[in-house]
């Protein structure tokens, strides 16, 4: 008899406790930027031109751990993972709090003037547990 009790109950404690899977959804942040060909500064002691994107949502708590991936377009058509060789100019990037620097050189490693267009520039900054 304790066996024909025990079936049902079984049953009824496998319904009742079935596991709930819960997704983290973790989102990621994008911010877009243009610089204009004024915007570039010349560094004399790297020989390069840089420009400065500075940004709120590049707080601490990003920097120590987050990521943050940068791609540059000329037309918002096609975008380009940096650092990367873009129409004969190499781009590489830095952040810190607050800010993030885009650096131009020639491919070659040669100094060359800024890019005389509009370069549109896509932060996305990666949150990470």
């Amino acid at each position: 008899m304790n066996r024909l009790l025990l079936l049902p109950l079984l049953l009824l404690a496998m319904l009742f406790s079935s596991c709930k899977k819960e997704e983290v959804v973790i989102t990621n942040r994008t911010i877009l930027q243009t610089i204009r060909p004024v915007d570039w500064k010349y560094d004399n002691a790297t020989l390069t031109y840089y420009a400065v994107i500075d940004h709120p949502a590049i707080d601490q708590y990003t920097v120590d751990n987050n990521g943050i991936i940068v791609a540059i377009s000329s037309d918002d058509a096609i975008w380009e993972a940096i650092p990367d060789v873009y129409n004969g100019y190499a781009y590489t990037y830095t952040y810190q709090t607050g800010s993030l620097v885009l650096e131009v050189q020639g491919a070659t490693g040669s100094t060359v003037n800024p890019p005389a267009s509009n370069i549109l520039v896509k932060i996305v900054i990666v949150e990470s547990r």
